[in-house]
C-alpha cells in the first residue's frame, strides 16, 4: 500500500464529512472516524516536520535549546517534539474520559489499533508516542477496563510493545528500522539522544600521536567523532522521504484541536499527570484493580 503509485483514497463519510466542515460540530472527535485514516494523517503531519529538518539543525545541540530562533529549521525538531509529547497526553486523556468501563474499553481498542495502523505504515514516531500514553500509570493500572477487550487487541498491544521496547538500548526497534524501507518515519527522539550522547562521549579534539611542542601535544580534530555524528544525521536523512497520501485538511484541523489541550473537544482538558493520575484512581479505585 506505502509503494503504490496512486494513493489510497482517504476513509471519509460524506456524513462525517459534512460534520467536519460544519464549524458547530465542536462536539466531533477523532474516536469517530477510522483509526486507518486518522493513522495517515497523523502520519501526514509529522511528515512534514521531519522533512523539513536540516543537516545542519542537528549539529552543536542546538536542537536541544529551550529556545529557538524564529524561523530556524530546528523549529520543526521541537514541534515533532511536541506533537509526540501532545499525543501520548490526547492518549491518556481520552482514556481517562469516558466514566464507564465498556467506553474506556472501546476507547483503549482505538488506540491499540491507530498504534498498529501508524506501525504498518512505518510510523514508528507516532506508534511510540501512542505505545506511550498506553503504557501510562494511569492507563496501565485500568485492569478492569484492560479486561474488557479481547484477546486480540491484547496480542496485538503485546506485539507493539516488543517493537518499542527500551530494553538493550531499544534492540528490537533498531533492528527493524536499520532494514526499513521508505517512506518511513522514525522515532527521532532516539536519533537526537544518540547525538547526544556521541558529542557528549567524545571530545572535539584530541591530542596528536606525534607532535609535541613545548612538552605539550598539539591537538587534531577527533575524526571519529565527526564520523559517528556524520552517520547519525545521514540516517536521519535516508529516511526523508514524503508519503503517497492524501492530506484532508478538515481531518488535520480537527486532529490540531484535539492535541490542542486548550482547544480538544473531548474529555479532560489537562495535560497534569498528577490530576489525570487521580482521575485514573477514581474511575477504579485501588481496591478495585484485582
Amino acid at each position: 500500500m506505502i509503494a503504490s503509485t496512486t494513493p489510497p483514497q482517504p476513509i471519509l463519510t460524506k456524513s462525517l464529512l459534512t460534520r467536519l466542515i460544519d464549524d458547530s460540530s465542536s462536539s466531533l472527535s477523532i474516536l469517530e472516524l477510522d483509526p486507518v485514516e486518522i493513522a495517515r494523517q497523523l502520519t501526514i503531519l509529522e511528515c512534514k516536520n521531519f522533512c523539513k529538518i536540516k543537516p545542519f539543525d542537528l549539529f552543536g545541540r542546538d536542537f536541544t535549546k529551550s529556545r529557538i530562533t524564529p524561523g530556524s529549521s530546528c523549529q520543526s525538531i521541537k514541534l515533532m517534539s511536541q506533537t509526540s509529547t501532545n499525543v501520548t497526553n490526547m492518549v491518556i486523556r481520552h482514556i481517562l474520559s469516558d466514566q464507564q468501563p465498556k467506553l474506556r474499553a472501546k476507547t483503549l481498542k482505538f488506540y491499540i489499533k491507530l498504534a498498529e495502523e501508524c506501525c504498518n505504515l512505518r510510523n514508528y514516531n507516532t506508534l511510540m508516542a501512542i505505545v506511550c500514553g498506553l503504557n501510562s500509570t494511569p492507563i496501565s493500572r485500568l485492569k478492569k477496563t484492560w479486561k474488557l477487550i479481547n484477546q486480540k487487541y491484547h496480542l496485538i498491544f503485546e506485539n507493539l510493545k516488543t517493537l518499542t521496547d527500551t530494553n538493550r538500548n531499544y534492540f528490537t526497534y533498531r533492528n527493524l528500522v536499520k532494514s526499513s524501507p521508505t517512506p518511513c518515519l522514525p522515532f527521532l527522539g532516539l536519533y537526537l539522544t544518540d547525538l547526544t550522547f556521541t558529542d557528549d562521549g567524545n571530545p572535539a579534539f584530541k591530542p596528536h600521536p606525534m607532535e609535541q611542542t613545548d612538552n605539550k601535544r598539539s591537538k587534531m580534530v577527533n575524526f571519529s567523532k565527526c564520523l559517528k555524528t556524520f552517520n547519525l544525521i545521514k540516517e536521519i536523512l535516508r529516511f526523508q522521504s514524503p508519503y503517497n497520501l492524501i492530506e484532508v485538511v478538515e481531518i488535520q484541523d480537527l486532529i490540531g484541536a484535539e492535541l490542542d489541550v486548550t482547544k480538544c473537544r473531548r474529555g479532560l482538558a489537562t495535560n497534569d499527570i498528577d490530576f489525570l493520575y487521580h482521575k485514573s484512581l477514581r474511575l477504579e479505585p485501588k481496591s478495585n484493580n484485582i
